[in-house]
């Protein structure tokens, strides 16, 4: 059986760009997460200790995202270390974050980056 937690287009307002007016004005990000995990045991047992309790992972993010990146992918790789370091169970995670309406010279609903990691080739790399 595949498990996964699905967190969906999550609203945030934060600072994080290269540009100085970014600095100061802020934009919205929606950030979208797929988490495999293994919840077999929360399928019988009705016990939100036995998944990932995606309000904890929303404040996981809501905590990365007050801290300022210049880069989306910077942020991105902090998200996924805290979700990997408080939750055992995750295997692997596909994260997406979407600056809305970003200063680029095109009429565009958003801009971003994904990544998909497993457990396994994520953390040896970023503690490298």
């Amino acid at each position: 059986m595949t498990n996964t937690v699905i967190l969906s287009n999550l609203k945030f307002y934060a600072f994080h760009g290269v540009l100085s007016q970014e600095k100061k004005v802020g934009h919205n990000f929606l950030v979208s997460m797929k988490i495999d995990c293994d919840f077999n045991q929360a399928v019988l047992t009705d016990n939100v200790s036995m998944t990932v309790d995606y309000g904890s992972v929303c404040e996981i993010i809501n905590q990365e995202m007050a801290i300022r990146s210049k880069l989306m992918e910077h942020l991105a790789g902090r998200i996924l270390f805290a979700v990997f370091n408080k939750f055992p169970t995750v295997s692997a995670i596909s994260i997406s974050i979407i600056k809305v309406n970003p200063p680029v010279n095109a009429d565009c609903e958003g801009c971003g980056i994904n990544i998909s990691v497993n457990r396994d080739e994520f953390l040896p790399f970023y503690l490298a």
